[in-house]
C-alpha cells in the first residue's frame, strides 16, 4: 500500500523522523508561531525588521536546548536521531535505568524506519 501511494522511502522516513519527540524543543507560543515556517537556517539567527531592531531571538541565542540544535550545520533525521539517543542516554543515567536498543527505537519512533526499510 505504501508503495502505491508514490511515497519514497525518504519521504516516509523523514515524516516519520519530524513527528518524534527528539525533533522537538520546548518554545513560548509566540516564538513557536513566528519561527514554524522559516528555514532551520533562518530559526537559527535573530530576526530584524526594516529599521534593524530585533523582533525575535534565533535558536542561536535562546534556551539551552535551543543552542544545542544550532550547532548542527544541517536538520535532519541523522542529526533528530543523534539528539534523540543523547536525550535517552541522559535519561537513562540521571534516573538509573537501562532501555533495550528495541526500546529506544520505540520511543524515538524509529522502529517504523526500520520495519519499512526491510521491506522494500
Amino acid at each position: 500500500m505504501l508503495m502505491s501511494s508514490g511515497l519514497s522511502m525518504i519521504t516516509i522516513t523523514a515524516f516519520t523522523t519530524l513527528s518524534t519527540g527528539s525533533n522537538l524543543l520546548l518554545l513560548s507560543m509566540s516564538i513557536n508561531a513566528s519561527l514554524q515556517n522559516d528555514s532551520y537556517d533562518d530559526k537559527k539567527r535573530a530576526k530584524y525588521d526594516l529599521a534593524g531592531k530585533k523582533i525575535r531571538n534565533g535558536y542561536a541565542d535562546g534556551s539551552h536546548s535551543e543552542i544545542e540544535v544550532s550547532q548542527s550545520a544541517s536538520w535532519g533525521p541523522t542529526e533528530i536521531r543523534g539528539r534523540g539517543q543523547k536525550i535517552l542516554k541522559f535519561m537513562e543515567e540521571r534516573w538509573d535505568f537501562k532501555l533495550s536498543e528495541s526500546d529506544k527505537e520505540k520511543i524515538l519512533f524509529l522502529d517504523f524506519e526500520i520495519e519499512l526499510s526491510e521491506s522494500f
